[in-house]
């Protein structure tokens, strides 16, 4: 359910998911040099990627299916 969850993730937000949660490889200030981002935007990726993350278990879990990721 996970792996799937995380393989729908938009592409400019699940690396930053992968790299800061799910190896804890990257604090905020290495993820914005990674992306030549704000810090603050790093935070929102990182925000909104653990916001569709539990949403798409959450319908996972009540037998929907998890929204593919838009081009």
């Amino acid at each position: 359910m996970l792996t799937s969850a995380m393989n729908a993730l938009p592409e400019d937000i699940g690396p930053a998911i992968v790299l800061r949660d799910g190896r804890r490889i990257l604090d905020h200030p290495k993820s914005r040099r990674r992306w030549g981002s704000a810090v603050a935007n790093v935070k929102t990726r990182v925000h909104r990627g653990r916001l569709f993350l539990r949403s798409a278990c959450r319908v996972r879990l009540d037998g929907g299916a998890v929204a593919k990721k838009s081009a």
